[in-house]
């Protein structure tokens, strides 16, 4: 498929369904293109050429998996300017020379590269070695930016669900919670979308959370007080500074209390973050949490620290709900198994109902795993401490 057809496919896609998306830019011009050679020392492939004419990038449409925009010839030249000696110290790591490849897209600190001699693709960041234009042989969508395009402009012509054809790893929606109208590309999971997220019968956040206030206004009393709720309007300027929205049952959570304090509510110790520390942790974790997208499925960009436990941050999802943990250490995510983990309101009914049970105070997480809620702890007495059910 030519590089012309890809982008019908997709512009009718985009006409269609998503129509909060801002109009994809209109073409370069070929003496735009003659300055960008210039500026660069390099030619870029005909394909990637022949995009540009069609569009001078796509704004701030996602138009390739798993969520890549692509740049215009001023960016091009911008990020290709700014990247050279951190490409070049990358080039020890095989047989790369670094002013042949040229970012064409970006999603957050991960570039989109094309190889200029081959005109096969892959992506970079500053803290990674090149990947994916070096395979041998590299997969048939990734061979070059024409192939890459036709992938997603193949997903979005077929019937719905819009699977891409590599292996069917991505899927298209227009129908994302807080995002809706708009290009999301999201991780095929087992089961489909509907396996995470709440499913509407768990018990209420705040009933949830009346059920722990009262087990630890009786039984802690040395616990601190937990802290007041966030505002909407705290909601808001999160929003804005970190860039997506929270699931609701999260934003429930805050709008009852912001955050835990120093109370381990979630077992095995974990405390919930309020919004400055969200937007705190968010930011200073992103560049390292974006290595891990290289080897994954994953957009570290939508994927939001809401608690911790030491160094472990526990992450949501915030396309799925999903819960899980991060830690900086074994660079990696590490996603719950079972429903329980399907929603922070899910986690919060294990812990709720846990604790206005008679005691002992029981939490069975995952499988066969048991945590024991006391509240004498031999060095924390009355407060909440979460112990192996096992030992």
């Amino acid at each position: 498929m030519s590089v012309e057809e890809s982008w019908k496919k997709i512009e009718r896609w985009i006409a269609q369904h998503a129509p909060e998306e801002a109009p994809l830019p209109g073409p370069c011009t070929h003496a735009d293109l003659e300055r960008l050679h210039e500026r660069l020392g390099v030619r870029l492939p005909e394909d990637v050429a022949r995009s540009l004419l069609r569009h001078n990038g796509s704004g701030h449409t996602a138009v390739t998996p798993p969520g890549f925009v692509l740049y215009d010839v001023e960016q091009i030249a911008r990020e290709h300017g700014n990247s050279p000696e951190r490409r070049f110290g990358r080039d020890r790591y095989g047989p790369f020379d670094g002013s042949l490849i040229v970012p064409v897209g970006g999603m957050g600190d991960t570039k989109l590269v094309v190889n200029t001699r081959t005109g096969g693709m892959g992506h970079w960041g500053s803290r990674m070695p090149y990947y994916g234009p070096f395979e041998d042989p590299p997969p048939l969508w990734r061979s070059s930016f024409c192939s890459l395009l036709d992938n997603a402009g193949h997903a979005l012509a077929s019937p719905p669900p819009w699977f891409t054809r590599d292996d069917g790893k991505w899927q298209a929606t227009c129908v994302w919670p807080h995002i809706p109208g708009r290009l999301i590309w999201t991780d095929n999971v087992p089961g489909g979308l509907d396996e995470w997220g709440p499913k509407g019968d768990e018990t209420p956040v705040e009933e949830s959370w009346e059920n722990i206030e009262r087990w630890l206004a009786q039984q802690a009393p040395q616990e601190d007080p937990l802290p007041e709720p966030c505002t909407r309007a705290d909601l808001e300027s999160l929003y804005e500074r970190i860039g997506v929205r929270l699931p609701d049952d999260i934003e429930r959570s805050l709008l009852r209390h912001d955050g835990s304090g120093r109370t381990d509510i979630i077992p095995p110790g974990f405390v919930l973050y309020g919004v400055e520390q969200i937007a705190q942790v968010y930011a200073g974790s992103l560049e390292y949490r974006l290595e891990d997208d290289l080897y994954g499925r994953y957009d570290s960009r939508r994927i939001v620290p809401i608690g911790a436990l030491n160094v472990t941050k526990l992450v949501v999802n915030t396309r799925t709900g999903r819960i899980g943990e991060w830690d900086i250490e074994d660079a990696g995510y590490r996603w719950f198994e079972g429903p329980l983990w399907r929603c922070l309101a899910s986690v919060l009914e294990l812990v709720g109902n846990a604790l206005v049970s008679p005691p002992p105070w029981i939490a069975r997480t995952s499988g066969d795993e048991e945590w024991e809620a006391t509240d004498v702890d031999l060095d924390f007495p009355g407060t909440l401490v979460w112990t192996d059910g096992d030992e």
